[in-house]
């Protein structure tokens, strides 16, 4: 089984698991988008998407506009994409309410996290390094030794707190199972705020 089809049947079970009416053609395009264009890009589109439909949800248009337009991808005065299948799936998603409906509207345009690549792309080893040889981004220093310094007295500055006491136990029958149906008796000593 190649990638592209272990991929769709992938994404195949993951939308009809939410019964959705387009899930075919949805399918059918992500499966086009794959063949014509590679995993990476499907994903980086599909992410672009998703991150556009969180902004019209949050009511910020403008920044979904942002988005698409740094994705080349065509919208309508509203924010939605033009293409007419995702159209609909961005505004079902944007328009429900209910968090049933939103756990429902949000599969498809999750789907880019079932595409996985067989080998690691030219991209991924670019930003890994990147990210290992760049400088740190938190840092104030480039020295190595003073920024490890600096951690370790930020870590030692930290409030500590003391470890519970643990009351020893005298007999076997102070050892009981925490059940639904059972909790062990806790001493009068103890607060109410604390046995919570």
């Amino acid at each position: 089984m190649n990638t592209v089809n272990k991929i769709t049947t992938d994404l195949m079970c993951y939308i009809n698991r939410v019964s959705m009416k387009e899930g075919t053609k949805f399918t059918k395009l992500i499966t086009k988008y794959l063949e014509n264009n590679g995993p990476e890009w499907t994903v980086n589109r599909l992410k672009s998407i998703y991150t556009a439909a969180l902004h019209l949800k949050n009511d910020c248009p403008n920044k979904a506009m942002d988005v698409y337009r740094a994705s080349s991808i065509s919208y309508t005065k509203a924010g939605y994409p033009k293409d007419p299948l995702l159209g609909v799936i961005v505004r079902r998603f944007v328009e429900s309410r209910s968090n049933r409906a939103i756990k429902r509207n949000v599969v498809p345009l999750r789907a880019y996290t079932a595409i996985v690549n067989d080998k690691v792309t030219c991209n991924q080893v670019e930003k890994a390094v990147q990210t290992i040889s760049g400088p740190r981004i938190n840092s104030k220093s480039t020295d190595p030794v003073e920024t490890m310094c600096s951690q370790i007295e930020g870590l030692l500055s930290r409030k500590r707190f003391p470890n519970p006491k643990v009351a020893p136990f005298t007999e076997l029958s102070d050892l009981r199972p925490f059940t639904a149906c059972y909790s062990p008796l806790i001493p009068k000593g103890i607060p109410k705020a604390v046995q919570a």
